[in-house]
């Protein structure tokens, strides 16, 4: 499905837990409505703490993706290098990106 760009349906989505609701074409505003607002009544301490843990499980997840993404372009391109030039140049840049807060 992810490497062929495959479409699939709403129903294969919720069974393959893509999705968690799933509500009927006719009934979509007022359930999601309904939905929406069931989350915006619930005890908000421990949704803004559910939501910060999503957050900080996502950045951590993109912080690793790209520091993985990165080491085989590190690797070719320190082997390419002209003689006289460090490998510390690659090593600094990744730590640089390591440092940035990109969310």
């Amino acid at each position: 499905m992810f490497y062929l760009g495959e479409m699939i349906d709403a129903q294969s989505a919720h069974r393959l837990g893509i999705i968690n609701h799933l509500f009927p074409a006719d009934k979509f505003e007022a359930a999601v409505t309904a939905f929406a607002k069931k989350i915006a009544e619930g005890p908000q301490l421990a949704i803004r703490a559910v939501k910060q843990s999503i957050f900080a499980r996502e950045k951590d997840a993109l912080m690793e993706a790209l520091e993985r993404e990165s080491r085989p372009s590190l690797n070719v391109s320190t082997r390419t290098m002209p003689r006289g030039h460090s490998r510390l140049h690659g090593k600094a840049s990744a730590q640089v990106s390591r440092k940035l807060n990109i969310l």
